[in-house]
């Protein structure tokens, strides 16, 4: 927790001598950080499209295509874009107030094909480098070349609103809005062949979603794979975990099948992940549950693991580790859901997946939503006591667990 805020007292005024050694601290830190030998190659193995654009960016498309953003100023219109940690009080609020708005522009061909293009751009003009404050420029850390963008096509057809589908045709043909995704991929790519820019997508199933819309999701991936060799690298379950915990074993069987549809388990060239246990919705039993019914090689947010070792229940942690699965965590998205308190209790949670030999992944979940990039949130983390030797690390292990067909990375 920042030493200048407490529960009791809010924050508080800093004098002027302790905000200079405050800064000077930072400067110092910042030295070191940019000092660590950091990987040629890394990747970000866990990014929502919804919300991987600057509000700039999607701004922009806002203003080209006439998208009513609320507030009468430019600033508020751009802070309408972002989520706003004082409005979010758990991660059904979170995934209710900001996503909504930014998948609905996204939602048709022209509007995706931009919007990964507009991603590629930031993350290598941006994703790897550090704010130092007004007027000043940035410093580059480290360079973003590996990009796993996940989401949900039929929510980009404006068939799915809040609470799922009725079966009705989307406005948009779910067919375009995947090839329009594949070539702002491929049109990227060529733009900045000599970066080693990377793309792969990881579609999503809902957990607020009916079984239906699931399985057009799953079929449409095993088209998907036939048509664009190498685009569509693995599946995810995501959502709020409150709607759909999976604790209710007919639906955990009936997850357990789509995943089993859309690729056989251990397909080399297909990969899973799934978000579990990010709240208390899932506890450790359901958390065990569901990941030996999906078999994933990844999970997101796996914080129910953690929460059950605090109270001497290691189960999660070690079937973990024994089954060679990743954790990815995305530190700034759990402080904004209210998930961990601060920065000292996410890395001593990291600490805890160190010792019971789970390999993790540090990654940012939506940095546009946020305004604040990788290397802006492993700078964070860095000064409130992860290692060097822990963040390189966990770039190792993005490069390593990536989806992305191999070649590019360690």
């Amino acid at each position: 927790m920042n030493p200048d805020i407490t529960p009791e007292s809010g924050p508080r005024i800093l004098s002027t001598t302790e905000h200079q050694a405050q800064l000077l601290r930072k400067q110092a830190l910042l030295e070191q950080f940019l000092k660590i030998q950091f990987p040629s190659y890394n990747t970000e193995t866990h990014l929502h499209l919804g919300g991987a654009l600057s509000a700039h960016s999607i701004g922009t498309l806002a203003v080209l295509h006439g998208f009513n953003v609320e507030g009468r100023t430019h600033d508020q219109k751009m802070a309408f874009l972002r989520a706003n940690r004082d409005d979010i009080k758990d991660l059904d609020s979170y995934l209710s107030t900001i996503y909504p708005l930014r998948e609905a522009m996204q939602s048709n061909p022209e509007l995706m094909y931009q919007s990964v293009m507009l991603t590629a751009h930031e993350a290598l003009r941006y994703w790897g480098t550090i704010r130092q404050g007004s007027g000043l420029p940035r410093v580059s850390a480290y360079e973003m070349q590996g990009i796993e963008l996940r989401f949900n096509p039929i929510k980009r057809t404006t068939t799915i609103r809040h609470g799922g589908g009725n079966g009705q045709r989307g406005l948009f043909d779910m067919d375009r809005i995947v090839l329009d995704a594949i070539r702002g991929a491929d049109a990227a790519e060529i733009y900045f062949k000599d970066t080693g820019l990377k793309i792969g997508f990881i579609f999503c199933l809902g957990r607020d979603l009916s079984v239906e819309d699931n399985g057009k999701v799953v079929r449409k991936i095993k088209e998907c794979r036939e048509r664009y060799p190498g685009r569509i690298i693995g599946l995810d379950l995501a959502g709020p975990e409150s709607e759909n915990p999976l604790s209710d074993p007919k639906k955990l069987a009936e997850m357990a099948a789509l995943y089993d549809i859309a690729a056989a388990p251990g397909d080399p060239a297909f990969k899973r992940t799934v978000h579990c246990g990010e709240t208390e919705a899932i506890g450790i039993e359901t958390f065990l549950a569901t990941l030996n019914a999906l078999k994933p090689n990844r999970v997101g947010h796996p914080i129910a693991a953690y929460r059950a070792s605090l109270e001497g229940d290691h189960r999660g942690l070690e079937f973990m580790a024994k089954h060679g699965i990743t954790a990815e965590f995305c530190f700034e998205s759990n402080l904004m859901t209210k998930r961990i308190p601060d920065a000292r209790y996410f890395v001593s949670m990291l600490s805890r997946f160190d010792e019971a030999g789970v390999p993790w992944s540090l990654n940012t979940d939506g940095c546009g939503t946020h305004d604040r990039n990788h290397a802006e949130e492993l700078f964070e983390l860095f000064q409130y006591g992860l290692t060097a030797e822990q963040i390189v690390a966990a770039m190792h292990t993005a490069n390593q667990s990536s989806f992305l067909p191999r070649g590019e990375a360690d």
